[in-house]
């Protein structure tokens, strides 16, 4: 490929899929409709997911796609409007290039930009208090819009303050999907809730006054690990092995025994003849639960998980309620009334799997900005207003340098344009018309936002963390900072 037409080819792709992504923001942004080979389909507004589902084959939209997935496991959104200014970044720095501005002088007054647009965000977020509940509305419902649960919007919201004054904790917020009923009957569960049942028929499914423990010890005699053969010639030295294993068995029961519990969960397996051992003994059994699920048992009971049933004591042991039953179109087991639990689950419900991906990614989402906001409790306004005001500031700071770097901090600060300008289509409102209002009102100090009309983005509650927006602008930067360093495309000898 010509030296020439490198940056331009890998600008066109960049902006082809910001402009993939553009028509996603906002509460009315519109969704895409994923379709594979075999017909499968995946219908959602969200960014991360589009950039993962979606097939891309030229190498700068996959260098894209990687930065932006860096960016939702650090932060867990904000990938739309990183990709969508990344896109419009490197536009105006191939109006640059094209007017005869070298890309290093180009990245030079990009990163300038970048360093200073960090500090304006530092310097104009406001601090919350997240221990109140109408800060974490804001926070939540911010984070909702959009994501096609605006009629139940209220409900999750409600459940996932819920859920998080419980836990204290993001992480610690299960998110089980299951179709069947309608997206209003989605709960909040004061427990776990396990895509297990009893390993035994005769074990009871229901238990109002449970005694449960954990463990991750195998509840079965140990097999070799390496190929062995055991030589027996009499039919009483086969007895004395089967013997011999039932007695390992017994003792395992007896230790679970002691500690007068009715019920155990395990990590592990539970040989048949332990199931029956522990069924004669009134305990019900639950085997191979998957390790997270372990963890968080273990927070919403308040006990460790056992590793060794001869070290079982009294504190291993946790009162509950457990029941088992169809859930949507499998057997569950739900560990509930957990005194003080440290870690619960939300049980969203709907109609359609497709519907119940986007629900779990809109939770996802405001769970993720929660996550975010606890690491310094500040927000920023949304709805384009803090792109508004970093494209302001940085049109006064940019003034104040001299050199061609001018130039490229003034091409940064009005591609951060395109965020309310992109809300405003999305809304149905008119670009020429609502900008110069929207930058009037910013050259005045009031920082609003961008809708069918002006919004004061504050007032409403439309908030996002300082952090996100911060990694926003890092992730816009680095990666077109990385596509502006490309100069030539080479293809690669075939490894024989």
């Amino acid at each position: 490929m010509d030296k020439f037409n490198a940056l331009a080819d890998n600008v066109m792709i960049a902006k082809a899929v910001a402009d993939m992504l553009k028509t996603t923001l906002g509460p009315k942004g519109m969704d895409k409709m994923l379709i594979d080979a075999v017909g499968d389909i995946v219908v959602t507004n969200d960014g991360a997911t589009v950039l993962k589902e979606v097939e891309l084959k030229h190498p700068a939209a996959k260098m894209i796609a990687e930065t932006a997935k860096a960016l939702e496991e650090e932060v867990g959104d904000g990938t739309t409007t990183a990709v969508v200014i990344t896109g419009e970044l490197l536009k105006n720095a191939l109006k640059l290039k094209n007017k005869g501005l070298h890309p290093t002088v180009i990245i030079k007054g990009y990163e300038l930009a970048s360093d200073y647009a960090l500090k304006v965000l530092e310097e104009e977020a406001v601090k919350i208090n997240i221990s109140e509940e109408k800060e974490l509305k804001k926070i939540i419902q911010t984070a909702l819009t959009g994501k096609n649960v605006e009629k139940v919007k209220g409900l999750l919201a409600g459940i996932i303050i819920n859920a998080f004054r419980k836990t204290g904790n993001p992480d610690n917020i299960k998110i089980e999907k299951k179709t069947g009923q309608s997206l209003s009957n989605s709960r909040l569960i004061n427990g776990i809730l396990i895509d297990k049942e009893p390993v035994f028929s005769e074990m009871s499914k229901k238990i109002d006054n449970a005694r449960i423990i954990l463990t991750d010890a195998p509840i079965e005699v140990k097999t070799l690990e390496t190929e062995s053969e055991i030589e027996i010639k009499i039919p009483e030295q086969l007895k004395s092995f089967k013997d011999k294993e039932q007695e390992i068995l017994k003792l395992m029961i007896k230790e679970i025994i002691k500690v007068k519990v009715n019920m155990v969960i395990c990590q592990k397996g539970i040989d048949e003849e332990a199931q029956q051992l522990l069924a004669n003994n009134g305990i019900t059994a639950i085997r191979r639960v998957r390790k997270t699920d372990m963890e968080l048992l273990s927070k919403a009971l308040g006990v460790n998980i056992t590793t060794n049933l001869k070290d079982l004591k009294k504190s291993d042991v946790s009162n509950a309620s457990m029941i088992t039953k169809r859930v949507g179109d499998e057997e569950m087991t739900i560990i509930y009334n957990c005194t003080n639990p440290r870690a619960v689950t939300i049980l969203l419900r709907g109609a359609q799997e497709q519907l119940l991906d986007e629900v779990k990614r809109a939770v996802d989402d405001a769970l993720g900005n929660l996550r975010t906001v606890m690491k310094d409790d500040k927000v920023l306004p949304g709805a384009g207003a803090c792109e508004l005001m970093q494209r302001k500031k940085l049109l006064e700071y940019a003034d104040k340098i001299s050199g061609r770097e001018q130039l490229a901090v003034k091409a940064f600060a009005e591609a951060l344009e395109v965020i309310p300008k992109a809300l405003i289509t999305n809304s149905g409102g008119e670009v020429l018309d609502l900008m110069p209002k929207l930058i009037k009102l910013h050259e005045s100090g009031n920082y609003w936002g961008a809708g069918d009309k002006p919004v004061n983005a504050l007032n409403q509650g439309i908030i996002e963390p300082l952090e996100l927006k911060k990694q926003v602008i890092k992730t816009a930067y680095e990666a077109s900072k990385m596509i502006l360093r490309i100069d030539d495309m080479i293809l690669k000898q075939r490894k024989k």
